[in-house]
């Protein structure tokens, strides 16, 4: 393979994500906030690797009223996800949510 074609390396990467209780409203993810946290960790966790998907590692979660703060570890191609997420930053400023979203867990 050459060098021109050659893929880079996979890394795992630890990030910090917040999920704000907003954009989800209907949502299956909108379903974590109806509730107290407290004894749901299974299920709000469950709902979480659905949401973010199968490859990506959940280290930590924080529930509040308003938002998930999560610590996640995945591995991934660096610059293929930047650009997603510039793509995504650009469709939630011009308040397309849903495709956003989208685009952000593709990145990740």
């Amino acid at each position: 393979m050459s060098e021109g074609t050659r893929a880079g390396p996979k890394l795992r990467e630890r990030r910090s994500l917040v999920i704000r209780r907003e954009d989800h409203i209907g949502g299956p993810l909108g379903v974590v906030f109806l509730e107290p946290p407290e004894g749901r960790d299974d299920e709000i966790v469950k709902r979480l690797r659905d949401y973010l998907g199968a490859k990506v590692k959940i280290i930590k979660a924080q529930v509040s009223r308003d938002q998930i703060e999560v610590e996640v570890e995945s591995r991934g191609w660096r610059e293929e996800a930047g650009q997603l997420v510039a793509t995504a930053r650009d469709l939630e400023a011009k308040g397309v949510r849903r495709n956003a979203a989208s685009m952000y867990r593709e990145a990740l």
